[in-house]
């Protein structure tokens, strides 16, 4: 069973306590009838929490001196030519990804460009000259921007792609800005799912955990689930209680892909299929219960 970053409280009370790894720790909690609201730790639109519930956010990555060049674009999206005017054409094609991927990027998560640079780990301050970062770091700031985006787009959902980019740059620094280590822990098999596959699930949290589980090995350790009798479950509760619903109050539009991704899932993993079956009994059996009282 995947080791869960947030306390999730499912139908049944179950609590999923903090791992080490801390990129999402207590930063979602996702409750059993919770619907969108405008709060989260960070002003990202998101679930709503229980009241007696606190959220904090996750702590910032440490600045990766090698992502400079990103803060230069991020801060000066409306006015780019200004920053690619000068540069050897290699250094200049170069730039201009960063510049695209970054756009794509804050339209895909709706965050400015001072929230990004946080999320993502790159240096809050600039100094000197753009056209002096040099081809390296234009290289690197490049491959970690295109490799985000192309597990962000294994997403449907607009918050949990914010929740990706919050682990994503914890992820990297935990890999040593290895990013050759990242592509490897995202591609790694566990319980016969990837964190890729967890992603297209829209579980970005057991994402985060199993990549870190490859990353580091040992670091977080297994947690009792109500499942635990059953083969691995890859499916948190509290979203095989808003299917076994057809609840719409906490989803976003799109997440019919995602539910469509998860019925497929069920015909191929036994597991998650047995699981989904005893909520939708336990689901059930509650309506009948308050129906009766």
């Amino acid at each position: 069973m995947p080791h869960s970053l947030a306390r999730e409280i499912g139908m049944n009370g179950d609590a999923r306590q903090p791992t080490p790894l801390g990129v999402v720790t207590d930063l979602m909690v996702i409750v059993p009838r919770c619907r969108l609201g405008a709060f989260t730790p960070f002003g990202a639109p998101g679930y709503s929490a229980m009241t007696d519930v606190a959220l904090k956010p996750p702590p910032l990555p440490q600045p990766i001196p090698d992502l400079e060049p990103l803060s230069w674009v991020l801060r000066d999206l409306a006015n780019p030519e200004a920053l690619l005017r000068g540069l050897d054409e290699k250094s200049k094609n170069l730039a201009l990804e960063i510049v695209h991927c970054a756009r794509r990027l804050r339209e895909t998560t709706d965050w400015d460009g001072e929230a990004l640079i946080q999320w993502l780990g790159c240096p809050t301050e600039t100094v000197g000259d753009f056209r002096k970062q040099g081809e390296e770091r234009f290289a690197i700031s490049q491959r970690y921007l295109v490799y985000l985006e192309t597990l962000s787009a294994l997403i449907e959902v607009p918050y949990d792609k914010r929740m990706l980019v919050v682990g994503y740059g914890q992820l990297y620094a935990r890999a040593d800005r290895d990013l050759r280590a990242l592509k490897r822990a995202f591609d790694e098999e566990s319980e016969e799912i990837t964190p890729k596959g967890y992603l297209q699930l829209g579980e970005v949290q057991f994402a985060l955990d199993a990549a870190l589980a490859t990353i580091e090995p040992g670091s977080a350790k297994a947690i009792s689930t109500p499942f635990d009798g059953l083969p691995p479950v890859h499916i948190s509760t509290s979203r095989l209680d808003a299917l076994a619903r057809g609840d719409r109050e906490f989803s976003w539009p799109n997440s019919d892909v995602v539910a469509l991704r998860m019925q497929k899932h069920f015909k191929m993993c036994e597991g998650c299929r047995q699981a989904f079956e005893s909520r939708v009994e336990l689901l059930d059996r509650s309506t009948t219960f308050r129906t009766s009282s």
